[in-house]
């Protein structure tokens, strides 16, 4: 086939070798047809260009996000990065808030064990859970041997190895938006499975994240992926539906800033006086005062109810049966 040219107001085809030559002459295009043109020429390079960015975007698989995280586990710069390693005590303190004082904790999917570490420095007796054994025999060598360190397991797939009924808190910290949406079930299932009655787990995962802004292009190969592998942004309803289909009752479920559990409401300095920060203040040493004598059950506890909205989306919920 050849090329088409446009000469004024002829449409002249120019075969391949061995064709005759042939001109056609057709009618100048209706002014008002030329902006449905451009416009339906603009939506075909759209398509072709949303189509050319998924076929580079990268396809995680179960063996793409093992061998993921356990390159990013074995690479010291990143480690500070760690969610649970910047906020582990501020998660420690909420789930005290809301009732963990002594029992079989269990950190399920633990990454590199920083928040197994400080539960075991905070003296609870603690069990970890990896996907990765490469993962689980760090978090082995990490956290010394102690009397309340029970070791991190690996598993394979769920069910996992670990009992029925064994713990009476399960933290689960940033790793929802990791699973493939064929895990999602067996992984409510699971930790609903192994929680004593009356147990709760504690479930943390970004807000409504915009997964653009964290968006890594590979230079040498173009792929596109998110920096942390994320693979969903989750609304509270979407996570409150799965903990309910899989057995569990709400107790709470909120987009909060983390780093603001545990800091109680100080007195304002002379420069930010006003009317509005004064009677925060006395507010907050009212109810501070009033839930000494007696403390409101979990969450509604002044100093709960208060946490400022963030970008961490936190759950609760209790196995009642």
């Amino acid at each position: 086939m050849g090329e088409l040219h446009r000469r004024r107001h002829d449409w002249v085809i120019s075969p391949s070798a061995g064709h005759s030559v042939r001109s056609v002459v057709s009618e100048e295009p209706k002014q008002s047809s030329r902006p449905e043109i451009r416009m339906l020429m603009q939506q075909q390079l759209n398509e072709v260009t949303q189509d050319h960015r998924d076929s580079l975007s990268f396809v995680w698989t179960p063996a793409g996000i093992g061998r993921f995280w356990d390159l990013v586990a074995k690479e010291p710069r990143l480690q500070n990065l760690y969610f649970s390693r910047q906020l582990a005590g501020y998660l420690i303190q909420l789930a005290k808030y809301a009732g963990l004082h002594t029992g079989q904790v269990l950190d399920y999917g633990c990454g590199p064990g920083y928040l197994a570490k400080a539960l075991v420095e905070s003296g609870y007796d603690t069990t970890a859970l990896e996907f990765s054994e490469g993962s689980a025999e760090r978090v082995n060598r990490l956290i010394s041997p102690a009397p309340k360190w029970h070791g991190c397991i690996a598993a394979q797939a769920v069910p996992t190895p670990l009992p029925d009924a064994a713990f009476s808190w399960i933290f689960s910290i940033e790793t929802y938006e990791h699973l493939l949406d064929e895990w999602i079930d067996g992984y409510f299932r699971d930790m609903f499975r192994v929680l004593r009655p009356g147990g709760c787990l504690l479930l943390t995962t970004p807000y409504m994240e915009n997964l653009d802004d964290n968006l890594n292009i590979c230079p040498s190969c173009e792929i596109r992926f998110h920096r942390w592998g994320h693979l969903r942004s989750v609304p509270p309803d979407e996570l409150t539906s799965h903990v309910i289909h899989a057995g569990y009752e709400v107790v709470y479920c909120r987009a909060i800033d983390l780093c603001t559990v545990g800091s109680f409401i100080r007195r304002p300095p002379m420069r930010d006086v006003s009317i509005r920060t004064v009677s925060t203040w006395i507010k907050a040493k009212y109810y501070q005062r009033l839930e000494r004598k007696r403390a409101p059950d979990f969450p509604n506890q002044h100093h709960i109810r208060t946490l400022p909205h963030g970008p961490h989306l936190v759950l609760i919920a209790k196995k009642t049966t």
